[in-house]
This record gives structure tokens, sequence and C-alpha cells, in this order.
């Protein structure tokens, strides 16, 4: 039987890594989830990169962050904390 690859074999770090959030709620912008991360983290997040995009509607906003990972937990914290924040709507 074929058993599935674990996430921690199929990401290679120290690397960058993409984080999309999408958000219903203004006062979340790419630099407000930065500052978290960078608070999350406990370090500065030298190269990082933000894009933000509306949705066609309007009702949401899209922000890509691409923070560089050193340990494959800092990937679940920070998923862990944009997926609770109130007026997160999805995270990939």
């Amino acid at each position: 039987m074929n058993q599935k690859p674990d996430a921690r074999d199929l990401i290679e770090l120290p690397a960058f890594f993409l984080f999309k959030i999408i958000v219903k709620d203004p006062e979340l912008t790419s630099a407000r989830l930065m500052e978290m991360a960078r608070a999350r983290l406990n370090r500065e997040l030298d190269g990082a990169r933000t894009q933000t995009a509306p949705s066609r509607k309007g009702n949401y906003q899209s922000h890509s962050l691409t923070i560089y990972i050193e340990v494959y937990e800092e990937i679940e914290a920070l998923y862990q904390m944009y997926s609770d924040l109130e007026g997160v709507v999805m995270t990939l």
C-alpha cells in the first residue's frame, strides 16, 4: 500500500514560502499581516515580499506573502495564526 508523503519531506527548508491569505476585513492589510508574522517568528523578515489584489466584485482582498521560513514549524505556526484571525476567509 502506498503511504501518503509527509509534507515535511516535500518542502526543502530553509527557503522562501508563499502564504496566500484571503480576507474580508479591510483592516487586515499586507503590512499588518507581515507585522504579525514578524512578531510570531520573533525575527526580521529579510527579503519578504507582499502582493495584494482585490476580488472581482471587491468584497475580498487576496494577500500573497512570501516569507523566508527556517523550519517547518514556522509554516504551521503562521498558518494557524492567520486561520484563527477574525476576518480571514481562507488561507492557502
